[in-house]
Order: structure tokens, then sequence, then C-alpha cells
């Protein structure tokens, strides 16, 4: 390889410099021009902010109100005159009325809360405002005052912590305790069960009572004080709820039975009396959650002190006269309400036969002596009171009587309605031969060959009762009640015992 000599390389240096001699002085041209562009454009940006700031030198910036007073261009003292007075106006005529339910109680101005014209606290507040766009540099002033041209400065001279708000605390204390007297809360009561009227629940209604939250009253006032706003105040006390209300107690005091039987049209008076006679003493009773009804308790022992009057009643299948007869009619009427309300029955006996005014199965005697009880009797097995009503009423006539009995109380789970069903399972004949008797006392027959059919022979049955339940007109369950027993009743033939004599 061929080696080139030395003055080849010194030429080519030689070249370069003087390309780089050639070019410099233009280089240096280039960025003087460059530095002198962006220093220009920065003057003429600082000239221009300078410029639309300078009028704002001396005066307030543009959206700024203090006491809902525009001070934008006034100087701080021509602003410091403007809210001086407008404080003074204020002050003299700013008022407030407190009212509530249209009745104004009282009416507060800022003597009553202690307030005067304040001037460190406008002095403080056009520092504050003044301060917004005159501090920092221009560039920060701008952009202050930029921001204000989006969102105005608002502010207040008078600011809550100045109020004395003692007086006022007093004023709304007294407030408060008229208006919690005249409103206070009341659960609804029953007043009195009448079972004689339409609605049988005379109730006390509920009352809504009304309580002042005082510390929120007295900020939303101090707030009108401090933005200077007058006018009226309507109070808004809470509400407080009753506890119990009417629609509460009426859920539970709905009709959850209704029995009725009619009274025959040859009953004797004293039979109807003494079925009115028990069924005022049932009306109006209350039976609380698991009290027993007892009927001989609740209807007295059948004498002439407790109002009951001589009338035939059925004894061991048989009619006799006896004070009280017809009460029996009152005991199986309630019976049948007491299953038609699905209670638990504690004590019931039919009797010795099936009954004029109900089917067999469903009536239930009672009988009440010194030496001898048959009592009827159901607990009631809700969680609440249950209402009892019972009454002789009128039915299609005036001859038409109906013993009738209610019972009120909590509703059927479902919505749920109760019949009764009653079937005959058994019958029982009676002998084919009569029973003769000796009638020793001469009352039918009188001679030996004297006889004398007392009573004819009749069948008895064996009745069984269900209680079915039914939800939307659908039967879903059935349930034994109970099993009635009537024996049936031999023939009975009197006879007398003297010999005919012979002539």
């Amino acid at each position: 390889m061929q080696q080139r000599p030395n003055n080849y390389f010194d030429s080519k240096n030689r070249q370069r410099k003087s390309i780089l001699l050639r070019f410099f002085p233009w280089a240096l041209i280039f960025i003087a021009l460059a530095f002198l562009a962006i220093f220009g454009i920065k003057t003429l940006r600082d000239n221009k902010v300078a410029a639309e700031i300078k009028p704002y030198e001396d005066i307030f910036a543009e959206n700024i109100i203090v006491d809902g007073l525009n001070i934008s261009r006034m100087t701080p003292q021509d602003a410091y005159q403007a809210l001086y007075q407008l404080q003074e106006n204020r002050i003299n005529s700013w008022s407030l009325d407190i009212s509530y339910k249209g009745h104004t109680y009282v009416t507060i101005n800022y003597q009553t809360l202690g307030l005067s014209t304040n001037t460190d606290a406008i002095s403080h507040t056009l520092k504050k405002a003044w301060d917004l766009t005159h501090q920092g540099s221009p560039y920060q002033k701008k952009e202050a005052m930029d921001v204000l041209k989006i969102k105005p400065f608002e502010t207040s001279t008078v600011q809550k912590s100045e109020f004395n708000d003692q007086k006022l605390e007093q004023i709304l204390i007294s407030i408060a305790d008229n208006i919690n007297s005249l409103s206070q809360v009341r659960d609804a009561k029953l007043i009195q069960f009448s079972p004689d009227s339409v609605d049988p629940f005379i109730i006390q209604k509920e009352e809504i009572g009304y309580q002042l939250d005082i510390p929120q009253a007295k900020e939303n006032i101090l707030t009108f004080a401090s933005n200077g706003t007058s006018g009226s105040y309507d109070l808004t006390p809470q509400q407080i709820m009753p506890t119990i209300t009417e629609a509460m107690l009426r859920k539970n005091l709905v009709l959850r039975s209704i029995a009725q039987t009619e009274i025959s049209t040859s009953s004797e008076p004293n039979r109807t009396e003494n079925i009115r006679v028990s069924a005022r003493k049932i009306n109006g009773l209350v039976l609380k959650p698991g009290q027993e009804f007892s009927f001989n308790k609740v209807a007295q022992e059948r004498t002439l002190e407790n109002g009951y009057y001589p009338a035939l009643e059925q004894v061991y299948g048989y009619l006799e006269t006896g004070v009280g007869g017809g009460v029996c009619q009152t005991s199986s009427t309630i019976y049948q309400a007491a299953l038609l309300s699905d209670l638990a029955i504690v004590r019931r006996l039919p009797h010795g036969e099936p009954v004029r005014y109900t089917d067999a199965g469903l009536d239930a005697t009672v009988y009440l002596t010194r030496d001898r009880e048959l009592d009827f009797k159901f607990k009631n097995s809700t969680n609440n009171n249950l209402y009892i009503a019972a009454r002789v009423r009128s039915g299609s006539s005036s001859r038409h009587l109906i013993t009738e009995i209610r019972i009120y109380g909590e509703p059927f789970e479902d919505g749920a309605q109760y019949r009764l069903k009653t079937i005959e399972t058994e019958k029982i004949y009676p002998p084919a031969e009569p029973l003769y008797v000796n009638d020793s006392k001469g009352l039918y027959a009188l001679y030996k060959d004297e006889e004398v059919q007392k009573s004819a022979s009749k069948e008895g049955s064996v009745v069984e009762t269900y209680l079915q339940k039914y939800i939307d007109g659908l039967l879903v369950e059935e349930k034994f009640v109970s099993k009635s027993k009537y024996p049936s009743r031999q023939e009975q033939v009197w006879r007398g015992i003297k010999n005919r004599p012979s002539f």
C-alpha cells in the first residue's frame, strides 16, 4: 500500500479551518438574533400584563362584593366610607320576624344580637379583598383578576361570631316551650269498648308532636343576620311521631266471628228475657290473652236476685220449669262464636237431646245450683285482647228475634275464614218395649188398668263437629272439634197403682 505524504494531510486541515472561520460569524449572528427575539416577546408580554393591571393599581379589581355592595373600581377610602355607611344603615334598618304557623312571636334586630358598626371588621375585610389582586408578581395579579371574572369574590364584614346569641337563645327557648306544650306527641288509645255502637271501639286518635331544634334555628337566624337579610323566618320544628296510631290499634280490633241463633216465636216471654239478661251480662266483656271465659261466672247463678225469671228448661232431656230457663241458648251461641274464632275450648257439654235453636253438635248446656254445675269455658288463645258483644236483636220482624254473639280481636293469618260442619255418625235406637212407671201420686193415671204415655220413644245420635278453614274461598283445613252423644229415649208409660172400685 502506498503512503500519502504529510503535506497532503496538512492541506486538508487548512481547508477545514478555512470553512469554520468562514461560517462562525454567521452562527454568532443567528444566536444573537434568536436571543433578541425571545427577549422582545417577553418584554412585549410583560408590557401587556403591566398595562392590563395598571388601571387597578389604586382601586379594587372587578367583581369584588362586600356586604352585597359591589366595590369594584373603588379606592380603598371610598370603599371604606361606602361600607361604613351601609353597615350603619343596616344596623338601624335590619329586622327579622320569628314566626310559627302564621303567628309572629318576636321581631329581632341587630341591637337584640348586641351588634354595632365594626370599623375593624370593615378594614380587615377590605384588606383581604385588596390583597387578592395587589400581591405577588404582575402575572399573579393578572391571574387573580382573571379568576374574579369567572368567580366573583363575595364576603361580609359581619360574621356570626360577632353576635351575642345569648338573648336570641333565651327567646328561642321560650318559643320552644310554647310550641312543645301546644303540640305534644300522643299515642292513640282505646278509650272504650262500646259493643252496641256501629263502631264499637271509641279511640282517641294519635297526635304528632313538634320539637324545636334550638341550635339549628339559632344558626339559621344568625345566617340571616350576617347576610343582612330582613323579613320573616318561619320556624320548622321537627316532627315527633307517636309510637301507636289508630291504624295500628284497629289492626287488632277486627270482627273475628259472629254467631246467631233464632229464638222461636213460641218461646215464652220469660225464657226470651232470660236470654237477654244473660247476654247483657256478657256484653262488653274483654278477655286478655290467656284469660279464661266461664259462662257461669259471667252470667252468674240463675236466681231471681240476679235478674232471671222462671221458664221452661231442659233437664235430663225433659222440659221442666226452673229459674233461668233459656240461658242455654246464649251459651250455645257463644260456643259457636268461640269455635268460629278458632279459640281453645276448655269445657263444653251437649244437652241430653238436640235443641230446636241450633244443629246437633253445636249446643252447649250450662247449669248452676249449689249442688250441681255444668259450665261452658273457653280461653283467649290469641296474642291480643278479645272483645265480646252479646245481644238479642230483632230479625225480619218484631216477633222474629235473634241471639247474636260477636267476637273482635286480632285478624286471622292469611285472611282465613272459618265455618262449622256437623256429621251424624251414628244412630242410637231406643228399646222396643216401653218403660212402665207406677204413678204413685196419681198425676197421670190413678188405677192399675189405666196406662198413660208420658213420653214417646225417641232416637238418639252421635254427632261429630268439625271446624273448617277457608282461604280465598278454598277449603284448606278441617279440624275435629268434638263428638256429641245424644242418648235415645225409651217410651215411658205411667200406670195407676189403685184398684178400680167395684159397684
